[in-house]
């Protein structure tokens, strides 16, 4: 959890009492006040939209914070792979993809249970867009995706690299 996002008060008591090695919730996105909503920024998953998904790749892409792990699956799974640096994704998406590689049952809830606070001050989520770029193809080798298939995964997630996710909103208006 970032030190300025915070969980709504019921989000451990819902996510315990789920079965699955990943326990994924929804997100409400907020303006660096705090009080104000970004709801086309917030997050709904729905279970239905998740086993749709074709690949390890979408799914792990999908799931979003709040995240309660099994730790006997995070062990199986050799923890956070650290040899890809400390980028944005590697906890979220990549630390995700692997656990789903080595089977992990996911439990989604479909409620906003995590609260973001989106600002522009420091975090990892505006280093230099070239740099997310490098870290995500080191990603997307790792699991052996085709170079092919690495532009379309590049395209897709590249908007967000070294943006407040406000102004990723107000540049796509």
């Amino acid at each position: 959890m970032l030190s300025d996002d915070w969980l709504r008060p019921d989000a451990v008591e819902k996510c315990l009492a789920c079965d699955g090695d990943i326990v994924s919730t929804g997100f409400t996105c907020f303006a660096g006040n705090g009080v104000d909503e970004f709801e086309s920024l917030s997050s709904d998953p729905r279970c239905t939209v998740y086993h749709d998904l074709a690949t390890l790749e979408e799914k792990a892409h999908y799931l979003t914070h709040f995240f309660l792990f099994q730790a006997a699956k995070i062990a199986e799974a050799g923890g956070l792979d650290e040899s890809i640096g400390d980028a944005p994704g590697i906890d979220d998406y990549d630390f995700i993809w692997t656990l789903l590689e080595h089977g992990a049952r996911v439990s989604i809830i479909e409620e906003r249970l995590y609260c973001y606070r989106d600002h522009k001050g420091p975090r990892l989520t505006l280093r230099a867009p070239a740099e997310q770029a490098g870290n995500l193809v080191r990603i997307l080798t790792k699991h052996g995706v085709r170079p092919e298939e690495q532009a379309e995964i590049l395209r897709r997630h590249s908007a967000w690299f070294g943006k407040p996710l406000h102004r990723v909103l107000t540049d796509a208006q």
